[in-house]
């Protein structure tokens, strides 16, 4: 290891401007763990072993140890997926049957927008837990609402039993009314298993906060004396790190979901265009850099920093950043980043968000489904070797469509209900097959809600005072808004997420 850290707790409250956010990050670690803790009791029980401490979580921690087997295997596919919420109401729909044979198709998967259950659901598992420490009655339990990221990895392990998924060890928004969003990394463990990350490893032993003094997942350390200042505030969300080895191959990757809304105030624009950039304001950055992204490159700018700075201070040179970074590839201010950091380099330049709409409203063509081009991978060039190019030293990256192969046949099977009528104003209708399929989602739905339990006053109760309310909804989300050239291709984001993943492959 070519740089040591200072002993880390000589200077974690060296300051009131970080002292405050250093204790609100060590309070959520505590109830993140809390929640990690119940999910292990109340839903895996003894199915698999969970790790939950301050630094990453781990489901189906010893996945690696009864399943690595790598022989066999040529390469690696990597993936970069925006999950949307799943188990949210903002993604109350999901298929995560569905959901988890998209994932399927990778070795591992970088994934953002993943949520602990919120509002009702966090209520209801509060409600239920002091219901069961109070009767005693572990058969309770069953009711405890499992977060979204598990239900997938569940789905994942019928697929595959050696499926796992490391979490960021909070989760982290740009205020404390904003939804905390985790990041994780679901990894197939019979072909890629986690290593320690020498950053990580370092950050545990300094803060004691782990007793082998090893770690392979954290968030890497944004502040003196190992990052040139405290810059950590400067991010909506902290990025998330991990290392992996697959035969030969060993990596580390980086994984972000980026600030979209940029902070308006004047002095936190000040703030963050200093901190980042050099600079007191955001127009004297450079080409491309405006008032609804100046934030966005500050967290990538700073993200590329971090990488750089693990490339000089460590040994492992293959790194990977791979994210949804809600920026374009054609913004202009990326020439100027890559001037900075020329190790480094963008990939990813096809449309990577699902757009509602058939057609585009500026030119009247058909959108096909796709619109903004926000996930990329950052790669370092001078590394990473094995990775699949094209004939001009390119890395090759693929997106996964909703609209062919096994995704579209599972869509046609269970949810596509119209067909075109030829008549321009009123253009579909739903086909007789399509009638069927929406009657028997719909009794299913009817059967989940009327199963759907919930606690008040410590009694166990209906969740559902108005099933045919609730019906009326789902129909409405999931089957009428399919009639509308307007919300043409919004179930799929009901059903699946309003992203598509990408991939690199990789020799191993």
């Amino acid at each position: 290891m070519l740089f040591r850290l200072l002993t880390i707790t000589s200077f974690l409250f060296s300051g009131v401007a970080f002292a405050i956010s250093l204790e609100r990050e060590k309070a959520l670690n505590e109830e993140f763990k809390t929640y990690c803790e119940e999910t292990s009791r109340y839903v895996i029980k003894s199915k698999y072993t969970v790790t939950c401490n301050d630094d990453f979580h781990h489901y189906n921690a010893r996945a690696s140890t009864n399943h690595y087997r790598p022989s066999g295997h040529k390469e690696i596919r990597i993936g970069s997926y925006n999950l949307l919420h799943p188990g949210s109401n903002k993604n109350s729909y999901k298929d995560m049957a569905l959901a988890a044979r998209i994932m399927d198709e990778y070795d591992l998967v970088s994934v953002q927008e993943i949520i602990p259950r919120l509002g009702n659901d966090m209520r209801h598992n509060q409600d239920l837990v002091a219901l069961i420490k109070e009767s005693g009655d572990d058969k309770l339990s069953n009711l405890y609402r499992a977060p979204g990221y598990i239900i997938l990895l569940e789905e994942l392990r019928k697929l595959d039993p050696s499926w796992a998924l490391i979490t960021s060890p909070r989760g982290e928004a740009s205020s404390s009314s904003s939804v905390h969003e985790l990041l994780g990394f679901f990894y197939r463990a019979s072909v890629v298993r986690p290593i320690e990350t020498d950053h990580c490893s370092e950050l545990a032993k300094n803060l004691e906060s782990l007793e082998a003094n090893s770690a392979f997942a954290c968030f890497p350390l944004f502040r003196e004396p190992f990052f040139r200042a405290d810059v950590a505030d400067a991010f909506s969300r902290k990025p998330f790190i991990a290392s992996f080895e697959s035969g030969r191959y060993d990596f580390t990757i980086m994984n972000a979901h980026v600030i979209y809304t940029s902070p308006k105030d004047e002095e936190t624009m000040r703030w963050i265009s200093e901190t980042a950039f050099g600079q007191p304001d955001y127009s004297r950055v450079g080409v491309g850099v405006t008032k609804d992204t100046y934030a966005r490159f500050a967290e990538v700018r700073l993200s590329l920093e971090m990488l750089e700075l693990l490339r000089t201070t460590y040994d492992e040179q293959d790194l990977i950043f791979a994210a949804d970074m809600n920026l374009e590839s054609k913004a202009s201010y990326w020439k100027t980043v890559f001037k900075d950091f020329d190790s480094f380099f963008l990939y990813g330049e096809m449309p990577t968000s699902l757009t509602p709409y058939r057609y585009d409203s500026r030119t009247g063509e058909e959108t096909k489904g796709f619109s903004s081009n926000y996930d990329h991978f950052i790669i370092n060039e001078k590394a990473n070797t094995g990775c699949k190019r094209d004939s001009d030293n390119k890395l090759i990256v693929t997106r996964q469509s909703y609209f062919e192969a096994h995704v579209d046949e599972w869509m046609k099977k269970n949810y596509i209900a119209r067909e075109e009528t030829g008549d321009e104003e009123e253009p579909y209708r739903f086909s007789t097959k399509g009638k069927k399929i929406m009657e028997a989602r719909l009794a299913e739905h009817r059967a989940w809600l009327e199963n759907a339990k919930t606690v008040v006053k410590g009694e166990v109760v209906p969740q559902y005072d108005d099933i045919e309310h609730e019906l009326e909804i789902y129909r409405r989300r999931i089957f009428d808004e399919q009639l509308s050239d307007f919300t043409y291709y919004k179930f799929y984001r009901e059903l699946i997420s309003d992203h598509y993943p990408i991939s690199i492959t990789c020799k191993i």
